[in-house]
């Protein structure tokens, strides 16, 4: 019996923590997705070359999740 709410504990514990790195790692994709944005702007301005050809240079999975 003890063991049982242990184990239960525990899974509560680890599906808790799982959460909150989800929660987490979906805050940090966005703000990833931000910065490559940012930085295929700025490339753009810095080469002289159209926002759609410096943004495409910057792709990454993040910036594939703002779109």
């Amino acid at each position: 019996m003890a063991e049982d709410h242990t184990i239960t504990k525990a899974l509560a514990e680890i599906s808790q923590r799982r959460d909150l790195l989800q929660a987490e790692y979906e805050r940090i994709g966005t703000e990833l997705a931000k910065l490559q944005m940012a930085e295929g702007a700025l490339r753009s301005i810095v080469d002289n070359t159209p926002l759609d050809a410096a943004v495409s240079l910057g792709d990454g999975p993040a910036l594939e999740r703002m779109r």
